[in-house]
């Protein structure tokens, strides 16, 4: 995945380039095979500095090799063939390998089975039976020469070191996962080319041979940058400290890597060495080719890792490659022990109520401070990369008299980075007392204020008091905030909802963060809440907003939606709101805990004699165990009567069956509460009174805070544990109850306290797999739906805790199941424990925070967006158009050339002359491809000569200069309009805001103006009708935005792309000028239908495919709007006009 933080430190000299690897064809060379001035200058001047290069390359060792070898400084050795064959220019071949022949036998047959062609390569050689079309190709990337041999045989050998299948690309698109399937496990398959498969022995890859190399010379991948365009680079990417994507790169390839250049026709390499070669060593690349150094030049070559080799040091011998290494990527910034670390000079602020602190002494000079290491967030600063430094501003769980407060803001600051915000006594009661914990609190946890005279109504005053409060802590952030690029603020809770837009009306170019740990309520929940556009807002004035699970993300989305218009979207995995020009990012960041930490607490002596004690008390007892603050929200109350249940219908487990329930008080006490309390403490003792028997209390109430060694012995000892939250955030309690299970199996031998089989376990507490042993460490949990931790807890049982039959049930099933079923769950339970660490979710913010906030700065865009997009190059895009002969123009019209939505979408004179000024050159073909009706069209267009035009998305077609059309299919019936229009009319008049559109080929029904979420349910539902009644119909029902279409089989832009493509090489004129632009997911086919469009490898078509708008596409190009397509368009004109006075005046 991109990770533009890596991209930042190399960047700015934090961690330095040591070593450079560049894939060959579509990166180090252009399109024309050439290696430009501009990246052999670049290329130089890094060797100079004691930075060389190593090429890793697909090719064998063909004509290319010489050229390149005399151009360019490259000492060490070349990896070609996808790691398969590696040269030394002193040692020769240090490295080869081939694949097995059954390998070859296999994929020949295969070959033969289907038509396409087979090519066997050696490191000199390249062999084939025949030569055609597709291995002419191979000649013009300067591999070696291909030999025809006219057939397969013996004496030449079947042994080959790859080979490469090859046909035109949309059969190779269907072919590869056939043949792939038949090589399954026996070899690995890769791309570098469209409509080419390379087949190789299994584990290699460029990025093995890559990891081989960089091992012999004893050089840390993490200190090293590769840059690469292919499919076959993905491994080379991802194993290095830096991995850079061309630009003309694929979307695997741009995918794995940690930042962007430029294409290789713009010298893309020698952009990326020059932005990303360390600061420290010197600041212009091209001064240095030149010889001035600007220092010493020891100063700039010494200290690099190759500096053994140079000098001729030890040298490696020839071994195995190790693939798996290619997935471990270091994390070091430097092989040398006298390199100094990297300065911190970056900052995650957290901004909480409350500080990681625990405070001892109780007046002036007495206060004792200690971090609270079961604080959340004070575990995450262990999470936090080398150079990024962790500051605290909260409250202090105490109030600080004014005469003490500088003193301790001090010592606080010199001693924990923690910066302590003073609200003083009566501010502090309104705001977290009594707002936050009686109105929000109970809101975020879907209760809704009916009583009109109780604490959770809505009061204005307290409202008050709550900005009041955040305005405080904006102002304190004010003192503590350094450098905007350096400094990433995260806000923690609901506590501080509104401080984004505190901070973001002083900070406009702020990178911020806002997590909310308790639940988010429906949007009919939500909107009941008189100040609900003021939170969302300024909720939404941070650069990301993270829930616990994604139930809530899907809540805040429909509040946003239904409330503010605002829509989301989804771009490679990440869910984005555009807010005024800024992309705000939605993530799911479920936390965890720290289970070293936990772990711990079996070394306690403490621990260990307080485990004792609850085994003796509880010996031959079945022990559950409740942990949970007396809360209404908790459901002890549900939990004590479904026990009760289990007792009344199930006898036999009268006076073996026990329930622990630990209850620590309210962190926000009032009336309901009190009610809460008193019900419970009356449950438990009608339950004690009625079930009681000598040597068995079947409740044990422990109402008392427990420390952690207690904590842990508890939960150590339990048999189940039940959390029965009707509401709830992520709840840590089950992930705290596996942990202790497992601590106390490896500490002491011991599972449970002697109940249903009580067990042991591995001794290493380790992670072992395999069926359960008889002494099994083994643990159960029956955890509410209503809990963020429910999803990733499969083990567990789940249920609905306001049934209290369904709750019996549960508790009684978990009680009853076999051993090994128990120990398997726990096993499932503990590995997700262990890795799902609250460390692993800090270091996966303060990544976000680089890549979503710190490209949301100058433009308040994010480049979470655009980071495998390139704005069109115009520049390129002209020079290409006036040298190449023979072009062609693929225009939309709704959104493209005319703005979407306009009330009239008659293009505007303006859009008139551009395209009369395109079609006047004969060279220039040009199309208006458009789902609008052909009638439309040409009363749009009548005024524009030689103009093309595409009606109904490609049904109807007009070529230039043309005045009759021509259909997709001229036999196509409409019979099924007579099934299909009774049924929209029927969802249009249960939907309201909804209507039908009736082209000639097509029906349409639209609800873009109805109801966004009944809209949805309605086009699914439809879908599904229509599909069932039309399934032995030529005809495709097709959803896009806001509508669903039934319209012929087979028809779409892609099509009719095609065929104007197709007819311009039949008729010889092979285009070598394409560009293609479109706005929605209509135009996508037209994208792909360019893509697998197999053009004359003779004549190197180039092409522009461009959506117009900043969003997931499968062009590699963007223009923001229409006026953008416009004003490109008459550049181009432009170009058509200089030319002409250029030749006059050379003359």
């Amino acid at each position: 995945m991109s990770n533009p933080c890596v991209a930042d430190e190399f960047a700015s000299g934090a961690r330095r380039v040591e070593l450079i690897l560049s894939d060959v064809d579509g990166t180090l060379l252009d399109h024309s095979q050439t290696l430009t001035p501009g990246v052999k200058a670049a290329v130089e001047a890094a060797s100079a500095a004691g930075v060389p290069l190593i090429l890793a390359t697909g090719k064998a060792l063909g004509p290319w090799v010489g050229p390149v070898l005399e151009a360019l400084p490259l000492p060490l050795p070349r990896i070609h063939m996808q790691g398969l064959h590696i040269v030394d220019p002193k040692e020769g071949v240090i490295f080869d390998r081939t694949l097995d022949e059954a390998i070859f036998h296999d994929t020949l047959a295969f070959c033969r089975e289907h038509g396409i062609t087979l090519t066997g390569y050696r490191p000199n050689n390249v062999y084939c039976e025949e030569t055609n079309e597709h291995t002419d190709r191979l000649i013009f990337y300067g591999e070696p020469t291909p030999e025809a041999i006219g057939a397969w045989n013996e004496e030449l050998g079947y042994s080959f070191n790859k080979l490469l299948v090859m046909s035109d690309h949309p059969s190779m698109l269907r072919l590869r996962p056939l043949l792939e399937a038949r090589l399954t496990g026996r070899a690995a398959l890769t791309s570098a080319l469209p409509g080419m498969v390379e087949i190789l022995p299994p584990g290699a890859s460029k990025g093995a041979g890559v990891a081989w190399l960089l091992q012999r010379l004893g050089v840390d991948p993490g200190a090293c940058m590769a840059m690469g365009d292919g499919e076959n680079d993905v491994e080379m990417l991802r194993l290095v400290g830096l991995g850079v994507a061309m630009g003309n790169a694929v979307e695997a390839a741009s995918a794995a890597a940690d930042a962007h250049t430029a294409p290789n026709d713009e010298d893309g390499v020698a952009r990326a060495i020059e932005k990303y070669f360390s600061r420290k060593s010197f600041t212009n690349l091209q001064a240095l080719a030149a010889g001035d150094f600007g220092g010493s030049m020891s100063e700039l070559a010494g200290g690099g890792p190759l500096s053994a080799f140079h000098a001729g040091g030890k040298k490696g011998s020839t071994t195995s490659m190790d693939s798996d290494s290619i997935n471990r990527r270091s994390q070091s910034t430097d092989v040398f022990e006298t390199q100094s670390r990297p300065l911190v000079h970056r900052r995650l602020i957290f901004v909480c109520n409350q500080l990681p602190l625990r405070v001892k002494g109780q007046g002036k000079g007495a206060w004792s401070f200690e971090w609270d290491e079961d604080a959340l967030i004070a575990q995450a600063r262990e999470g936090l990369p080398e150079d990024m430094e962790a500051v605290y501003v909260g409250c202090l769980p105490m109030e600080v008299d004014g005469a003490d407060q500088d003193e301790v803001s001090q010592h606080l600051q010199t001693e924990f980075q923690c910066h302590p915000v003073f609200l003083g006594e009566e501010l502090k009661n309104s705001y977290y007392r009594q707002f936050c914990k009686q109105q929000l609190w109970p809101l975020l946890h879907y209760l809704i204020p009916l009583n009109p005279t109780g604490v959770n109504r809505f009061d204005p005053d307290l409202w008050s008091a709550y900005v009041r409060a955040n305005m405080v802590f904006a102002n304190k952030l004010v003192e503590v905030l350094g450098s905007l690029e350096d400094d990433f603020v995260w806000i923690h809770d609901y506590h501080l909802l509104v401080l984004p837009s505190l901070l973001r009306k002083r900070f406009h170019r702020i990178k911020c963060g806002i997590f909310l740990h308790s639940p988010f309520p429906s949007s009919e929940i939500f909107r009941t809440f008189p100040r609900r556009e003021e939170v969302m807002r300024a909720m939404l004035n941070a650069d990301i907003i993270g829930f616990h699970t994604f139930d809530y993300a899907r809540h805040f989305l429909s509040c946003c939606s239904r409330m503010l218009g605002l829509e989301h979207k989804t771009n490679r995995g990440a869910i984005l709101i555009d807010y005024y020009g800024r992309d705000v990012c939605i993530k799911i960041m479920p936390t965890g805990i720290k289970p070293e930490r936990l772990l711990a607490a079996f070394d306690w002596s403490d621990t260990l004699w307080r485990r004792g004690e609850l085994c003796a008390q509880f010996e031959g007892k079945t022990v559950l165990m409740g942990i949970d603050d007396m809360d209404v929200f908790k459901g002890i109350e549900l939990k004590l009567q479904a026990f009760e249940q289990v007792l009344i219908h199930h006898a036999e487990w009268r006076g073996r069956l026990v329930l622990v329930q630990v209850t620590s008080a309210a962190r926000a006490p009032g009336k309901d509460v009190d009610e809460l309390h008193s019900f419970v403490v009356a449950l438990v003792r009608r339950i004690n009174d009625r079930f009681r028997a000598p040597g068995y209390e079947p409740v044990v109430w422990v109402e008392r805070p427990v420390p952690l060694y207690e904590r842990m012995a508890l939960l150590s000892v339990a048999d189940c544990v039940v959390v029965t939250a009707t509401r709830d955030g992520m709840n840590l309690l089950p992930y705290e109850y596996v942990v202790a299970r497992q601590g106390a199996a490896a500490a002491v031998g011991g599972g449970g306290p002697g109940g249903v089989d009580a067990a042991g376990g591995d001794a290493a507490g380790g992670l072992a797999g395999g069926a359960a042993a008889p002494q099994a460490t083994h643990s159960m949990l029956v955890v509410s739906e209503f809990v963020g931790c429910s999803p990733s807890l499969s083990g567990a049982i789940r249920v609905n805790p306001w049934s209290i039959e369904a709750l019996r049930d549960a508790i009684y099933t978990a009680i009853r199941l076999p051993l090994e079923d128990r120990a398997a769950r726990h096993e499932k339970h503990w590995k997700y424990s262990y890795l799902a660490d609250f460390q692993r979710f800090t270091k996966d913010h303060a990544r976000l925070q680089c890549f979503d906030l710190g490209f949301a700065l100058n433009t308040f865009r994010m480049v979470a967006l655009t980071s495998n997009f390139r704005k069109l190059p115009t520049d390129t895009l002209l020079k290409t158009y006036s040298r190449s002969g023979k072009r062609v123009f693929l225009l939309d019209h709704d959104g493209t050339l005319v703005p979407q939505g306009e009330s009239s979408s008659r293009p505007g004179d303006a859009v008139l002359r551009v395209l009369q000024g395109l079609t006047a050159n004969p060279a220039n073909t040009v199309y208006v491809i458009s789902g609008r009706a052909r009638t439309e069209l040409e009363s749009f267009f009548s005024g524009v000569s030689r103009l093309g035009l595409a009606a109904e998305h490609g049904f109807y077609w007009r070529p230039p200069g043309s005045e009759a059309w021509s259909t997709q299919d001229p036999e196509a019936r409409f019979d099924w309009r007579d099934i299909v229009l009774p049924i929209l009319q029927v969802y249009k008049e249960s939907t309201d805001g909804s209507y039908i559109e009736a082209k000639e080929s097509a029906l349409v029904w639209h609800y873009h103006d109805a109801d966004p979420d009944f809209g949805s349910w309605q086009a699914k539902e439809l879908l599904d009708h229509l599909e069932g009644v039309l399934s032995n119909e030529p005809i495709e029902v097709v959803p896009g935005q806001s509508i669903v279409e039934v319209k012929p089989q087979g028809v779409s832009k892609g099509r009719v792309v095609e065929r104007v493509l197709h007819d311009a090489l039949e008729s010889g004129e092979a285009p070598d000028f394409v560009l293609c632009i479109g706005n929605d997911r209509s135009d996508e086919d037209m994208f792909s239908a360019m893509e697998n469009m197999n053009f004359s490898p003779h004549i190197p078509t180039e092409v522009f495919a461009c959506t117009v708008g900043q969003k997931p596409s499968k062009a590699p190009y963007y223009v923001n709007d229409p006026a953008e397509v416009q004003a490109t368009l008459s550049k181009i004109v432009d170009v058509e006009a200089a030319a002409p006075a250029d030749a006059a005046s050379a003359h």
